[in-house]
């Protein structure tokens, strides 16, 4: 049975040598023993030189001429960017985290816009039954605990 392997290059890749340079290294398991290691020196020998030429190019006249010197990527962005790339089972683990990651930025978000910040004791009081939210409520209210604070609070500093 026959393994079908989806190519998935990265741009480095494409500046490299792209698919024709593909072709030359599926070849080399097919060459005498002795003939593989040069081909394959030869093959990278061509992609070090593509990659010179590509980098020497000015800007404009690159694949990727998007700006991005300035630019910071957020966590989320990066693994977006590289999830193509990554083996099937970080993938799916990666498709399992991302929803939080979103999530997590939307809050982010949310507290830089100036808006007030939720309180944590409501967004965890809603997450509950109401049986559960009476429970919280209770151990939750100033002076629910034994003891006064205050005296406490001298004992430590003393």
């Amino acid at each position: 049975m026959e393994k079908e392997k989806e190519l998935c290059m990265t741009p480095v890749d494409l500046a490299a040598g792209g698919e024709q340079l593909q072709l030359l290294k599926a070849l080399v398991p097919y060459l005498a023993a002795g003939m593989q290691k040069p081909f394959v020196l030869l093959i990278k020998c061509m992609e070090i030189q593509n990659l010179a030429a590509f980098f020497s190019r000015p800007p404009v006249l690159s694949a990727q001429t998007a700006d991005t010197s300035g630019k910071t990527y957020g966590f989320s962005e990066i693994l977006s960017g590289i999830s193509p790339y990554l083996p099937r089972q970080q993938r799916e683990l990666f498709s399992q985290i991302q929803p939080l990651l979103e999530m997590l930025q939307l809050f982010s978000a949310m507290n830089r816009s100036g808006e007030e910040s939720p309180d944590p004791t409501e967004l965890f009081s809603s997450m509950l039954s109401p049986e559960q939210q009476a429970i919280f409520s209770i151990f939750s209210q100033p002076g629910s605990e034994k003891g006064d604070s205050k005296t406490d609070g001298q004992k430590l500093d003393e």
